[in-house]
This record gives structure tokens, C-alpha cells and sequence, in this order.
């Protein structure tokens, strides 16, 4: 990359391309060297893909333990989220806006920072806009928030809004719902939204284009949600976390796997032909 040219395109010519120098050990050692690495790292693939599969699983696995859950629940009572909760559909940025009068400047939450089950809030950016605008789209502990568009097996999903950032504004395409407390636990409708029954409306209803999808308030609304006493939904929240937490931390263990794995196969491939001598 020392000889490649360009900014956004980086690229080298034939000449450069003919004056790297390369190490050409005797016929024999080159065969030796590639029948080595190819085994090694077909090895290392297999090793990837045998972690992979068990990604995959514990994926299944994790969805089938929500699912369940919410499945069998006694005397649930399916009830539209529109009847439950409020749904605040956030603040549109236009560049154009004039402000001047009463401003104010706050932390603005974007699409790319409401994740599957978790917030990113490593890159929030900041946003000034009239103060009337910024109180209808300040968000407030409790909220689960939901994404508008993206992949259409995301849409809908949930993530508790917990003040991380006081006075925090939300994007118009991530719909804040705000549960009535006396009715539902935020905690509880989040983590209903990633069990089937859930990734099944969302899906079913949510607008296909060619690579991506949407979804909508009116939408959001109509999820029936399976209603049991507040305690009820406390006590199912924190029994599945905890076993949701166990299977998280395996997940995690596996994608640590994985990234060392590919990490030794690079190195390994570096370590073989770099110490190769040049012939000059």
C-alpha cells in the first residue's frame, strides 16, 4: 500500500506492480509452503465455521426462550399497545429551520443509535432547534424506543430509553413509545418485541422495498401485546434476563473466538511468507 495512489480510490499501476519485490524460495519449498498453509488455514475455516454454527443456535435458542416465555403465560390477556402506550414519533432535522428566539442545543438520537437490544451512544450528536420543538421529542425514562426502517427482521424491536442522556432528543425515525406505567412494564413490552409473535407482525405489516423495510406508528399500535398483572410481567422480565445474560455472555465468548481465529490466520500467513528471504 506504501506505492498505491489516490484518496477515496486507492490504486497501483502495472509498473509499481512489477518492481515489488517478492520471495522465491526452490519449487519444492514453495509447494511445501502452500500444502502447509493450506492446511492450516482450511483448519482455522473449520474452527470459524464450527463457532459460527453455535452463534446460530444460541440465536435460536435465545428467541425460543423469549417466545416460550410469553407463550405460556396464564390468563394473559392480548391487548393493542395503542391502548396501552403513547407513541412519540420524534423530531425532523431541516436544515433550513430558522433559529433564532428561544433555542436550545441538546444530545439528538439518531437510527444508528438504537441497536438490537442495546443503544450505541459512543458517536450522539448534537442538535439546536425552537425549545416548543425540542419538548415533543425529549425523550424519558421508560421509553422503549423502536426503529422506523432497516432490515425487515429488525423493525420494531425494542430498547429501553434509561436517561443516559439528560434532555435527550430522539430522531423522527425512531418512534419513542411510552408505556402507561399502571398497565405495562417497559422492560416487559421490549423484551416481548423480540419474541416471535412480535418479529411476526412487524414483518407481516412492515413496507418492503428493495433493501430495506419500514414500519409505522399505526403499526406500532396494533401489536397485541399479552397483558398479565404488573407483578407478573416483573417477575418474567428478570427470570428471562437472567437466562437470556448467561447465553449473551456465551455469545460474546464466541465472537471473541472468532475474531482471534481470522486474527491467526492473517498472522500466520504474515509470519510464513515474511520470513521468506528476497532473492535479489
Amino acid at each position: 500500500m506504501s506505492r498505491s495512489v489516490g484518496v477515496s480510490y486507492p490504486a497501483i499501476n502495472a509498473s509499481d506492480l512489477g518492481n515489488i519485490d517478492i520471495p522465491l524460495p526452490d519449487l519444492d519449498e514453495q509447494r511445501r509452503i502452500a500444502d502447509y498453509l493450506d492446511a492450516e488455514t482450511a483448519r482455522l475455516d473449520r474452527v470459524v465455521a464450527a463457532r459460527q454454527r453455535q452463534l446460530e443456535a444460541l440465536s435460536e435458542r435465545i428467541l425460543t426462550t423469549i417466545t416460550d416465555a410469553f407463550l405460556n403465560l396464564d390468563g394473559a390477556t392480548e391487548i393493542r399497545l395503542g391502548y396501552l402506550a403513547r407513541v412519540q414519533t420524534g423530531l425532523t432535522v431541516d436544515g433550513g429551520r430558522e433559529l433564532t428566539g428561544d433555542v436550545v442545543t441538546r444530545p439528538y438520537l439518531r437510527v444508528a443509535n438504537v441497536q438490537s437490544g442495546y443503544l450505541d451512544l459512543e458517536d450522539v450528536t448534537e442538535v439546536t432547534v425552537p425549545r416548543r420543538l425540542a419538548a415533543g421529542a425529549t425523550l424519558r425514562t421508560g421509553d422503549v424506543l423502536m426503529t422506523e426502517g432497516g432490515d425487515l427482521d429488525k423493525l420494531g424491536r425494542g430498547t429501553v430509553w434509561n436517561g443516559q442522556l439528560p434532555g435527550c432528543l430522539h430522531q423522527n425515525h425512531v418512534f419513542a413509545v411510552r408505556p402507561d406505567r399502571t398497565k405495562l412494564v417497559p422492560e416487559y413490552l421490549a423484551l416481548y418485541t423480540r419474541s416471535v409473535p412480535a418479529r411476526m407482525h412487524f414483518e407481516r405489516t412492515g413496507t418492503k422495498t428493495t433493501n430495506l423495510a419500514s414500519t409505522s406508528s399505526s403499526k406500532i399500535k396494533d401489536l397485541r401485546v399479552p397483558v398479565v398483572p404488573l407483578d407478573s410481567q416483573h417477575r418474567l422480565y428478570e427470570r428471562i434476563v437472567k437466562e437470556l445474560d448467561a447465553m449473551e455472555r456465551l455469545a460474546s465468548a464466541l465472537s471473541a473466538q472468532i475474531t482471534l481465529i481470522k486474527e491467526r490466520k492473517h498472522a500466520l500467513i504474515t509470519t510464513v511468507v515474511g520470513g521468506l528471504q528476497i532473492q535479489s
